[in-house]
């Protein structure tokens, strides 16, 4: 390509004699003169300079056909836990056509966890799908259409959705150090004794990884009570008094939360032995 002489495209793997377009060029190569261009030819891309004030100026001449988006919820109140189906459908606002990409949903929940949920894509301008992991709590579900290369973007009116808790149940355990100590066990009178617990949902805990429970842990020897906050993992620990000789009761119980219920556990009860030297759970 030539722009004032100096520019060509080469030709010929170096030679003219296989090519009858290509000419020895200023430069001792071989090119064609076949494609010229004119000043403002952009070697780096292959294309003409872009014209900024025809490209400002007619930014908004390009015209998507408006839609309209929907979103139906299979059910508007389900248990923490339980699926609930979503389907989402883009239709035009008038005219023909189906319109083509993928809807996002969006929850208007205070955790991160419950605000983008998922991506729908469409097909034959509806798509659907099952969700599980919204936290417990009321939320509006919009759907997002992101439009496509002839339909514009828009946003559907927002679905009702109410949450509620599921039952729980409690993983109560006692360790000694690193050790677990099941129940009919025994530990050194006098070593330290830590009392643990995870809540946990009941209902198709197979489905996924909820969030974790929150609120706290009751735990309970004898007179003694603790409440500890559950951690960012969904447990709690409280290492008690050292135990004395003869018989305890120790027990935990969990608060609950917008998607736990409250629950208990089974009591445990450590005691010493005759000569006082360990502690039996039993």
């Amino acid at each position: 390509i030539a722009v004032g002489g100096n520019y060509y495209y080469p030709c010929g793997n170096g030679s003219g004699a296989t090519d009858p377009n290509c000419a020895l060029q200023w430069n001792g190569s071989y090119g064609t003169n076949l494609y010229s261009a004119v000043p403002g030819y952009d070697m780096a891309t292959g294309l003409g300079s872009v014209d900024a004030a025809v490209l400002v100026n007619n930014w908004n001449a390009i015209a998507f056909q408006p839609t309209s988006t929907t979103v139906q919820l299979s059910s508007s109140t389900i248990v923490h836990g339980t699926q609930v189906g979503i389907t989402a459908s883009v239709a035009p606002s008038s005219g023909p056509g189906t319109p083509t990409g993928n809807v996002a949903l969006v929850a208007d929940g205070a955790l991160p966890a419950s605000a983008g949920q998922m991506v729908i894509s469409l097909s034959n301008g509806a798509g659907s799908a099952n969700y599980y992991d919204f936290p417990g709590g009321e939320y509006q579900i919009t759907g997002r259409y992101s439009g496509d290369g002839t339909f514009g973007s828009s946003t559907s009116p927002p679905a009702m959705l109410t949450v509620t808790p599921e039952a729980s149940n409690i993983n109560f355990s006692m360790t000694d150090g690193s050790r677990k100590i099941a129940a009919g066990g025994t530990i050194a009178y006098n070593d330290p004794l830590q009392l643990n617990i995870q809540p946990a949902g009941s209902t198709n805990a197979d489905l996924g990884t909820y969030p974790p429970a929150t609120g706290s842990a009751i735990f309970n020897l004898d007179s003694t009570t603790a409440t500890v906050a559950l951690n960012s993992a969904g447990t709690a620990s409280w290492m008690p008094p050292g135990l004395s000789v003869g018989t305890h009761t120790v027990s935990a119980s969990y608060s609950g939360d917008a998607s736990f219920k409250a629950s208990s556990a089974t009591p445990m009860t450590p005691s010493s032995n005759s000569n006082g030297k360990n502690c039996a759970c039993r």
